[in-house]
């Protein structure tokens, strides 16, 4: 019968089989806690109502903003205030 590597009077083999085992537990926990803080975060209340959140993305055109930065940027904020404006309360 042939035996596996010994060091120190222990069989590697062995003790490989051990190891990938004792990391296979820990892998199959860490995944499990993982799972379990990703469920939590689905239940954690978001602070807004989000059937009644809008949101939209404006980029100005290329040809504006070649020009000069800043008269760009104005223009930017000036819109933004004017669609505040209009869409806001009441």
């Amino acid at each position: 019968m042939r035996r596996g590597t010994r060091l120190f009077g222990l069989d590697l083999g062995e003790g490989m089989i051990t190891a990938q085992a004792a990391i296979a537990i820990l892998l199959l926990i860490g995944a499990g806690l993982v799972g379990e803080s990703v469920r939590r975060l689905f239940d954690v209340e978001l602070g807004f109502r989000a059937d009644r959140l809008l949101t939209f993305d404006y980029r100005m055109p290329r040809s504006q903003l070649a020009a000069e930065a800043q008269p760009a940027l104005d223009r930017s904020a000036d819109f933004r205030e004017e669609f505040l404006r209009r869409i806001g309360p009441g």
